[in-house]
């Protein structure tokens, strides 16, 4: 049978060790142990936790420590941005390395973005190539200046080039926008509207023409949700500290302001948001910093530097894989923060048959298991629906489940 899903799929099994990390446990009895764990990872919330964090270096083949920049392409294996190193595809053990004898301009790496219709963007101190997965190309001839940052708005690529955001339009053609008192540019987003954070605030590219969004100094990182919740609502790492601008010229100092740890969270290179609602950001001077409403007061602002675990201190970017793993680039090299991540689901969850043979996790987070009496799929929200003979799904065992590159599930 053939169910048609949402997002194409990552299998376990045959996909790169670093996106097969999120395993399900699917328990039969042992309560009292299961039970153990469950307080126990429930506790770990306080100020006071230590947490576990898995270092990858020359061991593993990556080039050099200096990490500037994290990608995932859709068979899963992590791109990793170097300072000097080139570009190392990593699989979870082990880096092939591309360099300026593969076609690279240069092994300063400086950004990545994977796009499923266009490979791997390249950004350099050097300038800017797309990777087809055999060849660096530059079919748009940008100028060989370094890349400071960059995005995608439709068929359009945006590049921060210092001084200036140029434009690669669908056409191949390219425009330059610059800001007011030729501005140092650092950042870009691009959602409905296009941002710049600058040395002097934040800008907004509205009809032709900038206009100044918010004042503050040093605005190296912008994330701006599409969740309709937070709508509107933009969030930049500034040189003193994180601000949410809720509108043209107001922003509100510091997400955890309202909690007992108001500490600052200065030069914040990167910020995400991960699978469970939290919020990350990555700190050159400070560390991580995690950010969970659903905590208790006291307890959802919580600074992770080198005595919680961190073993990048220095951070300059995060990335949250498809198994919702946040991975941490900066100069002391590539990690990954390991969770407790242990589960267990029956029938009062919804779960069709607990007697499972096949699982499949999609890239869009939805877990597919297959037992002796149907198909169940659990959605990333966290509700489940079986599927038996009266959707089509033949009697008898499952023992395995896949999903193709263009989405569809056997």
């Amino acid at each position: 049978m053939r169910l048609q899903t949402a997002m194409p799929t990552m299998v376990l099994g045959n996909i790169a060790p670093a996106v097969k990390s999120r395993i399900l446990a699917l328990v039969k009895g042992y309560h009292n142990i299961f039970l153990f764990l469950l307080l126990f990872c429930s506790s770990l919330t306080g100020i006071g936790q230590q947490y576990f964090f898995q270092s990858y270096g020359q061991k593993e083949g990556i080039p050099v420590s200096t990490v500037n920049d994290i990608a995932e392409d859709e068979l899963g294996f992590m791109w990793v941005a170097t300072e000097g190193g080139g570009l190392a595809r990593f699989d979870g053990q082990n880096s092939v390395v591309y360099t300026t004898e593969n076609g690279l301009p240069s092994n300063y790496v400086t950004s990545l973005i994977f796009r499923h219709d266009k490979g791997l963007l390249v950004g350099t101190d050097k300038g800017f190539r797309f990777f087809n997965g055999q060849t660096f190309e530059d079919p748009f001839n940008v100028p060989s200046d370094r890349v400071f940052d960059m995005c995608t708005h439709g068929d359009s690529i945006l590049l921060v080039l210092r001084r200036s955001l140029v434009i690669v339009l669908p056409n191949g053609e390219l425009e330059t926008l610059e800001l007011p008192d030729n501005q140092e540019i650092m950042s870009v987003a691009c959602a409905k509207d296009l941002f710049v954070g600058a040395s002097d605030g934040l800008w907004k590219y509205e009809e032709g023409d900038w206009v100044k969004w918010w004042e503050g100094r040093n605005v190296r990182s912008i994330f701006i949700p599409e969740n309709e919740n937070y709508s509107g609502t933009i969030q930049v790492g500034a040189a003193d500290d994180v601000y949410l601008i809720l509108r043209k010229g107001v922003g509100v100092k510091n997400l955890s302001s309202g909690t007992l740890d108001t500490e600052a969270h200065p030069d914040v290179r990167d910020i995400v948001h991960d699978n469970y609602g939290r919020w990350w950001y990555g700190s050159y001077q400070r560390g991580l910093r995690r950010y969970d409403a659903s905590q208790q007061d006291g307890y959802r602002g919580v600074t992770i530097t080198e005595e919680q675990g961190l073993s990048t201190p220095k951070v300059r970017c995060l990335f949250v894989s498809s198994d919702g793993r946040i991975w941490i680039g900066g100069l002391s090299g590539l990690s990954r923060l390991v969770e407790p991540d242990l589960f267990r689901y029956t029938s009062e969850d919804g779960l069709g048959d607990e007697r499972v043979h096949a699982l499949c996790v999609t890239r869009n987070g939805d877990w597919w298991m297959g037992g002796l009496s149907g198909l169940s799929r659990k959605s990333i929200k966290g509700d489940f629906t079986t599927y038996d003979e009266s959707d089509g799904v033949p009697s008898g065992l499952i023992f395995d489940i896949t999903e193709t590159q263009d989405g569809d599930l056997w």
